[in-house]
């Protein structure tokens, strides 16, 4: 059994938000108590004492859209010259990379970005795997590295056909077996969703085969309008949107994730809230992608559930930090607050995530799953919740925390990994690098005197 206390505890709970010199006791997998720490050490004497130090004490934050894998494999952008355009390079980039990385690699590469997430006070991750192979059993042995780390994930394998005809076969069956086998399995800390990459990339045969193969009760993982190039090319082939032409196959539901959403129109923004579908709003990679950013002043407007994910940032404050950046530029609004981040960050992940879990992930109160934080941070004065907030979105770091427990059990304490042999996994992901490059650039034998390019 364990006791965090001496910090101010942000419970995420309406009935008591905050609690001075605050604690929480956790026995197994579930919290059994909360309240000050004084009274709790009384309770339970023989409980491991975990001191804040005076810090924030919070629910563990949660990732509404990632690319686990990508971090590194970004190491290997701008290879491909420009000259058909930036959509068309990027396609082959991808395409690429396909072919180069193996599944071994893609899990070593995976278990990195999933420490780098504990470490940062990260407890659940909605993936989204972009790379496509024609190998059965990739994006479970994927997921599975991730949760043997300590990481909690919902994993999906993105359909798409810009490849083969078979590796989109082989796509299918990917998410279709890990479905099937999570709904059956004993995982907690694994499920999975539907994956589509960007609509324009699957063609009307093959967006009925998804719509034939998705279970009824799952839910999609798409990314939806992340450049304008989607919806033109979806408007001249089938004559609708990309949100248009998943809502009319039924495919968005009170399930879906739609991710980036960024060219969305105000008639795809009607459809999203009529279903009752989460958007996950990506700032870095809309940033990173130079296509342009969701309208999420109008989609909350509209009442529309808008989570905040990284895209693979691994760092949900920053996101929210730059979320805000964004939006300021976007809506010439100087003044705007950190409120609706906050509310991204932990109202509505927290909202996806229990959906998805079916668990009371995302809140400090009796019962709940002992999903928590400790983060090296001291407010300013004596705020309430809605100024913590304000100082917890623009003043506080991923690196400021200093444990992270998930299910009950301690991932990460002091800066340390507690499970997992960190220097092991970091040296099997440089090795799964170099194949890559290897195989990029067409090398049989390295060299004695070969060295990675800066």
């Amino acid at each position: 059994m364990y006791l965090v206390g001496n910090g101010l505890l942000v419970t995420r709970d309406e009935e008591r938000p905050l609690v001075e010199n605050g604690a929480v006791a956790v026995n197994g997998d579930l919290i059994s108590r909360i309240g000050t720490t004084e009274k709790l050490r009384e309770l339970f004497p023989e409980a491991e004492f975990i001191d804040a130090r005076g810090g924030i004490i919070m629910p563990g934050m949660i990732d509404a859209h990632s690319h686990l894998a990508n971090p590194l494999l970004r190491l290997f952008e701008g290879e491909e010259p420009m000259t058909r355009g930036r959509a068309a390079a990027a396609l082959l980039e991808k395409t690429r990379l396909d072919a180069a990385v193996a599944m071994l690699d893609c899990s070593n590469i995976t278990r990195v970005s999933a420490l780098s997430c504990l470490r940062h006070g990260v407890t659940t991750v909605f993936d989204l795997s972009e790379i496509c192979w024609e190998r059965p059993g990739t994006e479970l042995a994927t997921a599975g590295s991730a949760a043997v780390a300590g990481l909690r994930i919902c994993a999906s394998a993105a359909i798409t056909s810009r490849s083969t005809y078979d590796v989109c076969t082989a796509l299918l069956a990917d998410n279709e077996d890990m479905l099937a086998y999570l709904a059956k399995a004993d995982e907690k800390r694994c499920t999975a969703a539907y994956g589509l990459y960007s609509p324009s990339t699957l063609s009307d045969l093959d967006l009925d085969r998804c719509m034939r193969g998705k279970p009824q009760n799952a839910g999609i993982h798409a990314i939806v309008s992340d450049d304008p190039a989607d919806d033109v090319i979806c408007s001249r082939r089938y004559g609708k949107t990309s949100t248009e032409r998943l809502y009319d196959r039924g495919m968005i539901d009170d399930k879906a994730i739609l991710a980036h959403c960024t060219c969305v129109s105000e008639s795809d923004m009607d459809l999203i809230k009529s279903a009752g579908a989460f958007v996950a709003h990506v700032p870095y990679g809309d940033l990173m992608s130079g296509a342009g950013t969701a309208p999420v002043g109008r989609m909350l407007e509209k009442g529309i559930p808008v989570c905040l994910g990284t895209d693979g940032l691994t760092d949900p404050l920053e996101a929210a930090r730059i979320a805000i950046g964004v939006r300021r530029t976007a809506e010439k609004d100087p003044l705007l607050g950190a409120g609706f981040a906050a509310e991204m960050l932990f109202s509505a992940n927290a909202a996806l995530v229990r959906k998805y879990f079916g668990k009371e992930i995302g809140r400090l109160r009796e019962g709940a799953t002992a999903d928590i934080a400790v983060m090296d941070f001291r407010p300013f004065g004596n705020p309430d919740a809605a100024k913590l907030d304000e100082q917890m979105i623009t003043m506080m770091s991923g690196a400021d925390c200093r444990l992270t427990m998930v299910d009950g059990m301690i991932v990460m304490r002091d800066g340390k990994i507690i499970r997992t042999n960190e220097s092991g996994v970091r040296e099997r992901a440089e090795k799964s690098i170099v194949n890559i490059w290897k195989i990029l650039h067409h090398i049989e034998e390295e060299p004695d005197d070969w060295e990675c390019e800066d």
